[in-house]
């Protein structure tokens, strides 16, 4: 086992693996975060990642909790914390679990293609967020945030493929610092603050062709590797080819954001903010009812939190910080059109008045 220490807000999280390429891809998915090599006057908390060429599993215990058109589904035990399973449309299994050594267990099948990895990491990413950050008091919320001109601290919530991305990196290229595009931490200290969870910025094609910063950074292919970064090389014979014409199109192809926006993130902020954001033929902006954006957050989020855990103190303690968010925020709703330069415009022109 290869074991590598990351200090995310002074927690020590140690990360195990029988996989050093999977290890290094996940260092670089908490690029945003310091790798600790003195970890000897501070708690640790421990994730386990091991591959299985075969993976069992039984499903006679474990209720559905979640599943989207892409395929994936995410069941967890019917009486109990101890363990989660996602698949990915029967391509492949991870199965989490906490073991009688005090450490979280994510144990995945084998398959050595690049969508495999990637789409493994993000789950590892969001187990140490659920399973880890949690504990200590950090709440995850689908959501991107930032930091404006004035020093505001600003949320988008929105679902998936809402824009939530996109406007981030509108709002680094006008100079803003960013929280997380995906999954900043909320921790209640008096005020709700936000806390910096970066990521790569996973992005579409329409965005990478927007954002030149963005497009020097993705990855790419050449005749023989996939490259990740410099460091990192997937030879091309083991991506298939449905991967590589999509890495080609650029379909939620990844940019390291460290490398494309340097010196960009900050660590916290208490909340200003609250942007809910929805698909519209036209851009609008318009202020909203707290109520109306706590029950929109609350529909957004607990069906994670239910895949994460059956505990209804977390259901309640999630709940208790986001109607104080709401109540400390200004409130707003933007609408997105399709026409995403205009979407962009309109919206560092809004979040600059606040």
């Amino acid at each position: 086992m290869i074991v590598k220490y990351v200090s995310i807000h002074d927690h020590i999280v140690g990360i195990e693996s029988d996989s050093a390429l999977l290890l290094e891809l996940l260092m670089n998915e908490l690029t945003g975060f310091e790798q600790v090599y003195d970890k000897s006057t501070a708690e640790t908390a421990h994730i386990c990642i091991s591959q299985r060429n075969t993976l069992k599993i039984f499903l006679s215990n474990m209720v559905k909790v979640y599943s989207d058109k892409g395929g994936v589904t995410k069941y967890r035990e019917k009486n109990g914390l101890s363990q989660t399973i996602t698949t990915y449309a029967d391509y492949y299994i991870i199965k989490t679990y906490e073991g009688k050594d005090d450490k979280w267990h994510i144990e995945c099948n084998y398959k050595p293609d690049f969508k495999n990895y990637l789409d493994i990491t993000s789950e590892i990413v969001y187990e140490l967020a659920y399973k880890v950050l949690l504990d200590k008091g950090f709440y995850p919320l689908h959501a991107g945030g930032m930091i404006n001109d004035n020093g505001k601290c600003i949320l988008l919530c929105g679902n998936s493929f809402h824009g939530k991305t996109t406007l981030c990196i509108a709002a680094l290229e006008h100079g803003f610092r960013i929280l997380s595009d995906d999954m900043p931490l909320l921790k209640q200290e008096g005020l709700v603050n936000v806390f910096a969870f970066p990521r790569t910025l996973r992005i579409c094609d329409d965005t990478i062709e927007h954002f030149s910063n963005c497009k020097k950074h993705i990855a790419y292919l050449d005749h023989e590797y996939l490259y990740l970064n410099e460091n990192i090389a997937i030879p091309l014979d083991s991506v298939p080819i449905h991967i590589r014409e999509k890495m080609r199109r650029g379909m939620k192809a990844r940019v390291l954001i460290d490398d494309a926006y340097p010196h960009c993130i900050c660590q916290n902020e208490s909340a200003h903010c609250l942007i809910v954001l929805k698909r519209s033929e036209e851009f609008y902006y318009k202020p909203l009812e707290p109520l109306q954006a706590f029950n929109n957050i609350l529909e957004n989020n607990l069906a994670i939190y239910s895949f994460r855990s059956a505990n209804k103190q977390i259901y309640y303690a999630f709940s208790t910080i986001i109607q104080k968010l709401v109540q400390q925020c200004q409130v707003f709703e933007m609408g997105l059109g399709p026409d995403l330069t205009v979407n962009c415009q309109r919206f560092i022109k809004a979040v600059n008045e606040l």
